[in-house]
């Protein structure tokens, strides 16, 4: 910022001194800059950036929040299968073996996943260590970005809610730039490099060069295969009005509230079933701990 001051202050104009830094600011705040030296509206051009930053920034609280709770109750089974694996079933094992019990096939199944779990323990370690740090090396490139939002995307119910979250986000930004008076090309090349989702980015890639020949805004959408009927007859209504960003933020609305609605009903769906998961893991493990003990009991009464 210090750098920006000088810069400015050396006669270059604000919107360029924040561009010269790159990625260090949001993509979208230097072309809203422009806009506004270009219009005299300043002050109102940021007001409205404000706004659009809160709205993207409170749909990302909610998503994050919403998986909270299950990635929760994901850790916890993980902790639990850990002690049952690594300390109570070890220990179940030693006593059995001094007795010299013959052990029911699902106890013998459990401690040779147990056993397979400790003795492996840093090869599985490691071998997860490595496959997140391929992953993160890979993010870092553009082909690896893509195939990792990709992924994303064909994640089965939730791979519907990063497209959403992804549309609605070109949408908010294409109606910030639009009501701020940058040209439709123009914006179009900001919003669609300023996506967040890679894949979604390279499937919209095109549009702006389409536009750019003449085509219809609606049009172009209607070819990438990605925006919905309701989204690409809005855009079309915009056009014929001249209210293109006015729509647009009106799409962008509704498109959150789908990833809100879509993310309660995952949620719906996911508690009730990493509980009866983890009661099948804890039953499992309990049944085979005490069918041995069961065994021997009858034959001592015997």
């Amino acid at each position: 910022l210090s750098q920006v001051r000088d810069r400015v202050k050396g006669g270059e104009a604000m919107s360029e001194a924040f561009a010269a830094f790159g990625d260090r600011f949001p993509a979208l705040f230097a072309p809203t800059l422009q806009a506004g030296e270009r219009s005299g509206e300043l002050e109102e051009v940021l007001r409205r950036f404000v706004r659009y930053q809160r709205l993207v920034l409170e749909t990302r609280k909610k998503v994050i929040s919403a998986l909270m709770y299950p990635a929760a109750l994901i850790s916890l089974s993980l902790i639990l299968i850990l002690v049952m694996t690594g300390y109570v079933l070890p220990n179940f094992s030693t006593f059995f073996a001094g007795l010299g019990a013959e052990l029911p096939l699902l106890t013998r199944a459990v401690m040779t996943v147990a056993n397979f779990l400790r003795t492996n323990a840093i090869w599985l370690i490691g071998g997860a260590a490595a496959a997140v740090l391929v992953l993160r090396q890979s993010s870092r490139t553009a082909i690896g970005r893509r195939r990792i939002d990709g992924w994303k995307l064909g994640v089965p119910f939730i791979g519907l809610v990063f497209e959403r979250m992804a549309l609605s986000e070109f949408c908010r930004s294409l109606a910030t730039l639009l009501s701020g008076g940058i040209p439709i090309v123009p914006s179009l090349e900001t919003s669609v490099s300023a996506i967040g989702n890679a894949a979604i980015r390279e499937r919209l890639g095109p549009l702006p060069g389409q536009v750019r020949e003449g085509t219809a805004m609606a049009e172009a959408l209607r070819t990438t295969g990605v925006a919905e009927d309701l989204m690409i007859d809005m855009v079309q209504v915009g056009e014929e009005t001249g209210a293109l960003d006015q729509m647009l933020s009106d799409v962008s609305d509704f498109l959150d509230e789908e990833v809100e609605t879509r993310m309660q009903r995952i949620l719906g769906l996911i508690e009730p079933a990493m509980l009866i998961i983890m009661a099948l893991l804890v039953a499992i493990l309990l049944i085979a701990v005490y069918l041995p003990m069961y065994s021997l009991l009858g034959k001592i009464s015997i």
